[in-house]
Order: C-alpha cells, then sequence, then structure tokens
C-alpha cells in the first residue's frame, strides 16, 4: 500500500514537492508433514523380503512468518530551461526505510499417526524455535542533470546512505558518480549522413556501496548460541554461553568503483 502527494510550488516555475508513504505487511504459513513407511528389498537368494522404514516416527511441523516494511520518502525536483538551450533538473531526495520480521515454528512427532493436525501429535521431543529482526537504513541523495541542446549531456549523483549495521562512527558512506554523453549525430556535420539518425558516446563513474559482515559486530557480548551444554544435575542439561568474538568496530560499508565507455545507436 502507497500513498502519495505531489505538490506544484507555486511562484516557483519548474519546483514540485512529493512525500511517498509505502507499507508493505506480508504474512505466509506453511505445514510441512513427513509420513512414516515402510519399503520392501526381496532378497532373492534368501526368498525373504528386506524392510526399510522411512520418516519415523512421523512427524507434522507448523511455521509462521510476517514481515513489515515502511518506506517513508521526500523529494523536492526541479527542472528549468536558461536561454533556450540550456536544460538543467536537479533532484533531493530523503528516504528512511524499516524493516521488521519475526517467524517461528513447532514440530511434533506422532507415536501413531492420526492426521494431519498440530495437536494429534505427541510433546514427546517436540521442537520449537523462533526469531525477530529489525532493518533500519536511512539515505540522502542529490542529483544534477545539466544539457546544452540535448547534444551534450552531464549527471552529477551523490547518495549519504546509513545503515543500522555499523558502528556509529563508520554508519554513513558517500557514494558519489559522473556521466556524460555526447549525441554526435546532432552535430552539424553529421547531417549529411542519412543512414544514421542517432550516435551517442558516453562515459561514467562511480563509486557504489554494498552492505558487509553481520551486523552489530562492534558489540562485545557474549552469546547462548554454540556455548555447548552442561549436565551439572543428572539427567538436566544446560545451555551454556559462547564468548564475544572478535569485536570490530571499523567494519563498514563495502565500496565497488565502476567504470563504463559506450556508444548507442
Amino acid at each position: 500500500t502507497a500513498f502519495d502527494l505531489n505538490y506544484e510550488v507555486p511562484y516557483v516555475k519548474g519546483l514540485e514537492l512529493k512525500a511517498t508513504v509505502s507499507y508493505d505487511p506480508r504474512f505466509a504459513q506453511a505445514k510441512s508433514l513427513a509420513k512414516d513407511f515402510v519399503l520392501y528389498d526381496y532378497d532373492l537368494e534368501n526368498e525373504t523380503y528386506d524392510e526399510t522404514a522411512f520418516n519415523k516416527p512421523a512427524w507434522i511441523r507448523n511455521d509462521y512468518n510476517n514481515s513489515k516494511l515502511l518506506t517513508l520518502q521526500a523529494q523536492a525536483n526541479y527542472k528549468t530551461t536558461i536561454a533556450n538551450n540550456h536544460n538543467v533538473a536537479g533532484l533531493l531526495v530523503f528516504e528512511q526505510r524499516e524493516q521488521t520480521g519475526r517467524s517461528a515454528f513447532i514440530r511434533k512427532f506422532y507415536d501413531f499417526y492420526t492426521n494431519d493436525q498440530i495437536d494429534q501429535a505427541t510433546d514427546t521431543n517436540a521442537e520449537s524455535g523462533g526469531n525477530e529482526v529489525t532493518i533500519r537504513n536511512m539515505s540522502y541523495i542529490g542529483k544534477l542533470n545539466y544539457d546544452y541542446k540535448g547534444k551534450y549531456l552531464l549527471e552529477l549523483i551523490a547518495r549519504y546512505d546509513g545503515s543500522y549495521r555499523y558502528h556509529p562512527d563508520v554508519r554513513w558512506g558517500l557514494f558519489p558518480s559522473v556521466s556524460g554523453g555526447w549525441r554526435i549525430s546532432d552535430e552539424a556535420f553529421m547531417q549529411d549522413i542519412s543512414w544514421l539518425s542517432n550516435l551517442k558516446l558516453r562515459a561514467s563513474y562511480g563509486v557504489v556501496g554494498q552492505d558487509a559482515g553481520a551486523p552489530f559486530q562492534y558489540i562485545p557480548a557474549f552469546s547462548t548460541t554454540g556455548g555447548g551444554t552442561y549436565e551439572f544435575e543428572e539427567g538436566i542439561l544446560t545451555n551454556g554461553a559462547a564468548t564475544p568474538s572478535i569485536v570490530n568496530k571499523e567494519l563498514t560499508w563495502m565500496e565497488s568503483k565502476i567504470v563504463d565507455f559506450g556508444i548507442e545507436l
């Protein structure tokens, strides 16, 4: 579900403001069932049937997943033409995204299979689990376009992205890019070539940011998984805690530099 609001600013020709709110909920359920069965192989030498049991005991599992994605975006877009030949356009964008998710499952085993309902299986050796996650990102984006008579083109873009994954000191990353083009087919010396309607040279250079590593590596914390189990009392197992892994406060965005050259016909 999305809601847009557009506003053309009076007395400022070419300036438009836009706000967008997007809410995307998703829900999923799944049921898995494994019935027990037996396969028989005939032994010619002994003239007997050998049994092989599968899925013993039979089991049933229910999974539940839901997620919500909330996106807030504000834009300011401006376009104008100067002296009939110089076209200028600018765009400023603020975007904030929050994604939450929750998952859970339960698995039970049958003493004797009856039907595919979770409450018909026994509680003996039952398994369950679940998890929750919250992801937050924020971005500031700026773009400037210029062209002269549609022949000489220039585009400048900059993104300033922040992620929940990293230490506050290295949470933000700046990713600029620049591109240019020359529409040679619009030049006067090309007008006599009737068989070529479009010829453009273009080049670009940019830095792209990507998420790197697991989140929250800057926090020294014990983990309740991977710590093994211990028997302090006879017949009772207690889960242990694992010592903190290596703390990495310098982990930040992974950068890729991209260079591109092209010819368009």
